[in-house]
């Protein structure tokens, strides 16, 4: 944390996990703030990545120096929020569920994702750092894993994340099933 901005390092684990997260504004430079976060970056091999949010107060005024020091937009991301008023309550014996992360549930996500090994052990330990109460769900059929997610429960809110299916099960409702069950889990 470095004057209301997050500074992530994750050994180059997706540009998220290796971002600059602007949440408080602050009364430094953010001119100086930008160079002395490119130092920090360079010297750890990764790219400077800023994660915006309208959140963040003198955002617009950050946006345009920013794009006087030449950061393009690289990409959006739309997060969603839906009320949850009814919830089909029925668990099939295909779903295998924890609690925390669990050694299963790790190597079949890095199976269904491609994660190379070298970048294994930080996915890990970023799991493994989550404080909220978390749900690890295993989808199965034909004694395969077909499907994957993680649930996050904070306040009063569950978030829905890592949810990947294998390639040979695609379009075939294993992910519409597997949120199912990371919501019942929420709720």
């Amino acid at each position: 944390m470095h004057a209301g901005w997050i500074l992530r390092f994750s050994e180059g684990y997706t540009k998220r996990a290796n971002s600059i997260n602007p949440i408080y504004s602050s009364i430094e430079d953010f001119k100086r703030k930008i160079e002395n976060n490119e130092k920090l970056y360079r010297e750890s091999n990764l790219r400077v990545v800023y994660k915006m949010t309208p959140l963040v107060g003198g955002s617009s005024n950050l946006d345009s120096v920013l794009e006087k020091s030449e950061y393009t937009l690289e990409g959006e991301t739309s997060v969603q929020l839906l009320p949850i008023l009814e919830i089909d309550k029925t668990i099939e014996t295909n779903v295998v569920i924890y609690n925390k992360l669990h050694e299963n549930w790790f190597h079949n996500f890095c199976i269904l994702n491609n994660i190379s090994e070298n970048h294994q052990l930080t996915l890990k330990k970023m799991l493994e750092n989550i404080v909220p109460t978390t749900c690890f769900i295993l989808l199965i059929d034909d004694d395969s894993v077909v499907a994957c997610g993680l649930g996050v429960l904070e306040d009063e809110y569950i978030g829905l994340f890592d949810i990947v299916t294998h390639e040979n099960y695609r379009n075939k409702g294993y992910e519409a099933k597997l949120i199912r069950y990371l919501i019942q889990w929420g709720f």
